[in-house]
C-alpha cells in the first residue's frame, strides 16, 4: 500500500513539474488556455486593481497565498493615491523612512479601497500625517486588518467581473471574455522582460502602468530602468500631475517603502503571535 501511495505521489509531482516547464500552469477555466506566452502592453482590465489581483491571485491551477503579493497589493494602492493626490509624500533627510499627508476631502467610488484608506488615516493620527514608523505601530497593532485586506480584495475583484460581465453570475468566465483575462498574464510577461528604451507608455497611460506594475511587483525593475534613462512620456507624465520627473520617482520609492514597512510589521506581529 505504502508503494502504491508513493507512486501516486511522484506520478502527482512529474505531472505538476511538467505542467509549469512547459508552461501549461494557468486554468483553461479562466482564459480559454493552458499556456499564456504572448507579451501586450495594454493595461489590463481598465487598471482596476481589485479585478487584476483576482486574476492573478487565481491564474495558476495550483497556487498558495504569498505574502509577497499581499504586499505589492498594498504598494499597489498608496501608489495610486500618491499618484491620484489623495497622498502627498514629505520629503525627509532620513534613511528607510517615508511621510505622507492624508488628505480627508478626496472622494472614493469604492467602498473597499476606502476602507484600506481609512486605515492608514487611523494609523496617522490626529494630524493626517502619516510616518512611516507610525505605520509599523499601527500594523503591529492591527495585524489582522492587514492580514484581512486580501481576502476583501478579492471578494471585491470577482464582484467586479461579474459586474462588468467578464463572469457571469455563476462564477464562470464568458468565453468571449477569455482574451480580457489573458491580458493581466501578457501585461506581466510584458513587464518580465521589460525594457523603457525600446517600449514606453503612453503620457496617460503611466498611472495604470505604475499602479499594476507594483501589484505585480515589478516596481524595483521600472525605478532601475527610469534612472537609467528618463523616457520623454515619463517627463510628460510627471508634469500632467504637477510634479518633476525626480520627484515623482521618489515618491514612487516612498510609496513601496511605506507598504513594505506596515506590511512587514503586521506579518512579524502574526508570526509572534501564532507561535506563542
Amino acid at each position: 500500500m505504502k508503494i502504491v501511495v508513493l507512486i501516486l505521489i511522484l506520478a502527482g509531482v512529474a505531472y505538476l513539474a511538467f505542467r509549469f516547464l512547459t508552461g501549461q500552469k494557468y486554468k483553461k477555466s479562466l482564459f480559454g488556455t493552458q499556456k499564456i506566452s504572448e507579451r501586450s502592453s495594454e493595461i489590463p482590465l481598465k487598471g482596476n486593481v481589485f479585478a487584476n489581483w483576482w486574476v492573478v491571485e487565481h491564474a495558476v491551477f495550483i497556487s498558495l497565498r504569498s505574502k509577497k503579493n499581499e504586499r505589492n497589493l498594498l504598494a499597489a494602492f498608496i501608489l495610486k493615491w500618491v499618484l491620484e493626490g489623495k497622498m502627498n509624500v514629505i520629503p525627509t533627510t532620513k534613511k528607510r523612512r517615508a511621510t505622507m499627508g492624508l488628505r480627508l476631502d478626496e472622494p472614493f467610488t469604492d467602498r473597499t479601497e476606502m476602507n484600506f484608506y481609512e486605515m492608514l488615516l487611523a494609523a496617522s493620527g490626529n494630524d493626517y500625517v502619516l510616518e512611516s514608523k507610525e505605520f509599523e505601530r499601527w500594523a503591529k497593532h492591527n495585524y489582522k486588518l492587514i492580514d484581512e485586506y486580501p481576502r476583501r480584495a478579492d471578494v471585491r475583484g470577482k464582484r467586479y467581473l461579474i459586474a462588468k460581465g467578464y463572469m457571469g453570475e455563476d462564477k464562470k468566465v464568458v468565453p468571449a471574455m477569455y482574451p480580457q483575462l489573458c491580458r493581466s498574464i501578457e501585461f506581466k510577461n510584458y513587464l518580465k522582460s521589460l525594457d523603457l528604451s525600446l517600449d514606453q507608455p503612453k503620457p496617460n497611460q503611466w498611472k495604470d502602468f505604475l499602479v499594476i506594475g507594483a501589484l505585480y511587483g515589478f516596481t524595483d525593475k521600472i525605478l532601475k530602468q527610469l534612472k537609467e534613462q528618463l523616457p520623454t512620456s515619463f517627463r510628460d507624465y510627471a508634469r500632467s500631475i504637477n510634479m518633476d520627473p525626480a520627484q515623482l520617482l521618489y515618491n514612487i520609492e516612498a510609496a513601496q517603502l511605506m507598504a513594505s514597512k506596515g506590511f512587514t510589521a503586521a506579518k512579524d506581529e502574526q508570526t509572534r503571535e501564532e507561535q506563542n
